[in-house]
């Protein structure tokens, strides 16, 4: 008796089962993977030709679709995402290959998203967007460190990119506040979303942008301020069809929701997210939800402030975020979850990307610490990026000669001769032997990015790159490095 079985290539498949498997990979993968493969499959991953996106993508990948693949594709491509937020340094190698040809490479570009610039960065590529026919829309997700110096120059590089041609600017609320100056007019903008740092900047806003239809605002005033009364000399939006405004931090009166809607003759939808304490506004009355609906398009939790006193609140909330892949929140807080083991279960198969910041207060009873490594690394099995704050070690090393280094050394202060060469002596429970412990704990996570902020030795922030290969396991990857004086921050591209 025989018997045979077919064996199934990838080209049988049919469009429907490729396109489900696509749902598992990054961009970066399809395009390196399937393009060329054969004229059907090209054709059947035109959304991604059309729509790239370098997010969570190695340096390996990265540099290879730059140098190699966009020359071929970058006709096709319609909308671009650059990350350097998941993949740092990546606006490097995209200014080193496509900045100074953009509109050659890219000549049907209509949007570019940009995730975690900071000022430099931003406005070395804004200056590259010129001569795009087609290019309108700009997406900003995590903008930080803006210098006030530069704050102008960014509002200017932003709002006349593409020789003034761009209509869409939008912001999200993690970014940095823009401000306007007064004499500032852009009436290339029809939709905005934009932060803002108090309310008197509405002013300056809406003299800035007579001609928006679609208008999105968040205002910070996270603080005390002799500006907070509102700014009475409020142009009319005399286009303005859609607005939405969201300022929780000082409260508003009615007298100030009624001067702001006069200037808004046309609106049709209107959205606000205020607080204030003027009862002629809302019902003292407050009842809690019963239950928390499926929140199936919640992809990110961040926590801030003191601790909740039990966790049955944050417990509902991960169960109910079936997509949540980012955690956001302080090392103290982070424990507690983890000591949580219905939470743990949920979190450790979820997340995919982990910042853990400082802990709120001084008086906290558990700091991070090389001890609690491999447990973090163990529960967050999926992690591909991590970030870290530890402001609170010390940094390393004592500077010693070659010739007197020995073995568990443990003499401080050895007298240096200038003309010797030195090495230098990672500390226990220093910064730098708690970098050497992550990229170890985390190193069958296959790491995309990690970030982690702190004092560090001057050899690593001088040469942050030469450092990592001689004191780590990096030592035989390929990967880039580089350390942020500006926020004290080493970040490393793998």
């Amino acid at each position: 008796m025989t018997t045979s079985c077919n064996k199934s290539t990838l080209e049988t498949l049919p469009d429907e089962i490729l396109l489900q498997i696509c749902k598992y990979l990054s961009c970066a993968d399809i395009l390196i993977s399937f393009i060329g493969l054969n004229y059907r499959i090209t054709q059947m991953i035109t959304q991604y030709r059309h729509h790239i996106s370098l997010h969570k993508i190695s340096l390996f990948r990265s540099d290879y679709l730059c140098e190699n693949m966009f020359p071929q594709i970058g006709s096709q491509v319609r909308s671009l995402l650059i990350d350097c937020c998941y993949s740092v340094l990546q606006d490097d190698l995209f200014i080193k290959y496509i900045a100074k040809k953009i509109s050659i490479t890219f000549p049907l570009l209509e949007r570019i998203s940009l995730v975690a610039y900071e000022d430099n960065q931003l406005i070395a590529l804004l200056d590259s967007l010129h001569d795009l026919n087609h290019f309108v829309e700009i997406r900003l997700y995590s903008l930080f460190g803006i210098s006030p110096a530069n704050r102008s120059k960014i509002v200017r590089s932003l709002f006349q990119a593409n020789n003034h041609r761009v209509t869409t600017i939008l912001m999200d609320e993690e970014s940095t506040f823009l401000r306007f100056q007064q004499n500032d007019s852009y009436l290339n903008i029809i939709r905005l979303r934009i932060n803002l740092r108090a309310r008197t900047d509405l002013s300056f806003l809406f003299h800035a942008v007579p001609n928006v239809q679609y208008l999105d605002v968040i205002i910070d005033e996270n603080y005390y301020s002799s500006e907070a009364a509102f700014d009475q000399n409020l142009p009319p939006l005399l286009h303005l069809t859609n607005f939405e405004l969201r300022s929780i931090m000082q409260p508003w009166t009615l007298e100030e929701l009624l001067l702001l809607f006069a200037q808004l003759p046309i609106v049709k939808n209107l959205s606000l997210y205020l607080l204030t304490h003027d009862r002629r506004l809302v019902d003292e009355e407050q009842r809690p939800l019963p239950h928390i609906p499926r929140l199936s398009r919640l992809h990110r939790v961040s926590f801030y402030g003191s601790m909740p006193s039990d966790l049955k609140n944050s417990s509902i909330l991960f169960n109910a975020a079936p997509n949540l892949v980012r955690l956001d929140l302080p090392f103290e807080f982070l424990w507690q979850l983890i000591e949580n083991q219905q939470i743990h279960h949920v979190l450790g198969h979820q997340i995919t990307s982990l910042f853990i910041h400082e802990n709120t207060t001084s008086q906290s009873s558990i700091t991070f610490s090389e001890k609690h490594v491999p447990t973090i690394a163990s529960t967050f099995f999926r992690v591909d990026v991590l970030s870290v704050t530890l402001t609170h070690l010390r940094h390393s090393p004592i500077a010693v000669p070659n010739d007197n280094i020995v073995e568990n050394s443990t003499e401080p202060n050895l007298p240096i001769d200038e003309d010797q060469q030195t090495n230098e002596v990672v500390s226990p429970d220093s910064i730098e032997s708690m970098v050497i412990c992550l990229l170890q704990e985390f190193k069958e996570h296959r790491l995309i990015g990690l970030g982690i902020r702190g004092n560090f030795c001057k050899k690593l922030q001088t040469d942050a790159k030469q450092w990592l290969q001689q004191n780590t396991i990096l030592s035989d990857q390929r990967f880039e490095a580089v350390f942020n004086k500006q926020i004290d921050q080493l970040l490393i591209w793998m």
